[in-house]
């Protein structure tokens, strides 16, 4: 979008990093155990208005929760950037970022007309190691020097296919994508005008953006040092996420539980692990199974879902299960955990005269691309110019919408998945009487 910036928290002199050779690197070894957070902030013209002092401060209150709950271990080793033409190092520490009375979208480095996506995006695949995470804070409002006498359609259309050829080339991090509110005083930039800002109050969406190997990502939604960060959800303003899982993402780690003081439905089910079909210590395969005092077959089992957001996770309507037809088998519960391998445990059950001597239970969920970034996405910014003002109309659409951002983001499903409809997971568990 019109003047952008980007940051990395770090404890380093500044110094610009080209989009040829952009470094970024930590310049000592990493702990095993230790992540290195860095951090990127986008500035520009239209990022100013969520910090200006007419606000109430709630989009950097949010990302300031959010850093406070990196372990102070991993802080640390965290690195800061600022985003716009280009990528720039800043010697900021995270304190420095946090305790900031000035604007936090403010800076001085590069040009702050547009933002090359591009470039940042090539930069956060490229260079974020293996036990490493970016996080990327952007209204990611697409903007470049040459839309300003570009067809509006050519432009949709070229920032889907500059997605794709960027994240083609880099198919081996999960993207998590954040969208948060927040409320807004200042100028905003519509597409066709980059360089004359339109006074807008009221509220807009921003985004987070994390970037990491499946590995750093699965860590931080399994170890319990990051519960509170990666407990994003519970953050002021929070709206909506998707995860772009990387292609290669293996099936998931997960195990049938057996633990007859399981007590989370009190007409419990007795079942005995098939050892031969077990798979690393993983329980794939019961028989034995004994409904309880009543009628009900509930078969918990323990897995690891941290390659899909908060939403599919607890959306049972999001779940496939395929089965004997008679079995019928339903979802009735899914909790979050703490587990060293898993993040959730999931319920399905059926009733006795409907459960088979034999059966082959698969559960999977299916991939599409997700409704509500559609729903946040606007082809024309231009439409709510008013008396040479922003002005949001009866919907709220504007407040709640983001030019071009399907368009980027069908950029990055159709880098990662084409036309493929596979499943994002599936599992199957064996059972018999």
């Amino acid at each position: 979008m019109n003047n952008k910036i980007l940051i990395f928290f770090c404890f380093i002199v500044p110094v610009f990093i080209s989009c040829v050779n952009r470094g970024g690197e930590t310049s000592k070894p990493i702990p095993e155990d230790t992540i290195c957070f860095k951090l990127y902030i986008e500035s520009s013209g239209s990022m100013l208005g969520y910090d200006s002092n007419y606000t109430k401060g709630e989009c950097k209150s949010a990302i300031t929760t959010l850093l406070n709950r990196i372990p102070d271990e991993d802080r640390k080793e965290s690195l800061f950037y600022i985003v716009n033409d280009n990528v720039y190092r800043n010697d900021k520490t995270l304190e420095d970022f946090i305790t900031s009375k000035n604007n936090i979208f403010e800076s001085d480095s590069g040009n702050k007309a547009f933002t090359d996506f591009a470039c940042i995006f090539d930069t956060l695949l490229s260079h974020t190691k293996d036990n490493e995470l970016s996080i990327l804070v952007s209204d990611l409002t697409y903007s470049t020097k040459e839309m300003k006498d570009n067809n509006r359609e050519r432009i949709l259309h070229e920032v889907e296919d500059l997605m794709t050829v960027i994240f083609k080339k880099n198919k081996d991090k999960d993207i998590l994508l954040i969208k948060m509110e927040s409320d807004f005083n200042g100028d905003y930039y519509v597409y066709n005008r980059p360089n004359k800002g339109l006074f807008y109050k009221g509220n807009r969406p921003y985004y987070f953006v994390f970037v990491a190997k499946h590995d750093v990502m699965r860590k931080i939604f399994t170890n319990p040092k990051y519960k509170a960060f990666s407990n994003y959800g519970s953050l002021k303003g929070y709206k909506n996420s998707y995860m772009f899982a990387a292609p290669e993402t293996s099936t998931p780690y997960y195990s049938v539980v057996l633990d007859k003081g399981y007590k989370k439905y009190s007409k419990s089910t007795t079942m005995s692990s098939c050892a031969e079909q077990d798979i690393k210590g993983q329980i794939h395969a019961i028989e034995k199974v004994i409904p309880g005092n009543g009628d009900s077959i509930h078969i918990p089992f323990n897995i690891d879902l941290s390659m899909i957001s908060h939403e599919q996770q607890i959306d049972k309507t999001k779940y496939k299960i395929d089965s004997d037809p008679k079995s019928d088998y339903k979802i009735c519960s899914i909790d979050p955990i703490e587990h060293n391998e898993a993040t959730h445990r999931i319920v399905i059950h059926t009733t006795k005269n409907k459960f088979q001597n034999k059966d082959n239970i698969k559960i999977s969920m299916p991939r599409t691309f997700p409704e509500w970034i559609t729903e946040s996405s606007m082809d024309d910014d231009r439409l709510f110019i008013k008396r040479n003002k922003i002005k949001d109309d009866d919907d709220k659409s504007f407040s709640e919408k983001t030019f071009a951002l399907e368009q980027m983001c069908r950029g990055v499903y159709n880098a990662y998945y084409g036309n493929d409809a596979n499943n994002i997971f599936e599992i199957q568990i064996k059972t018999k009487k």
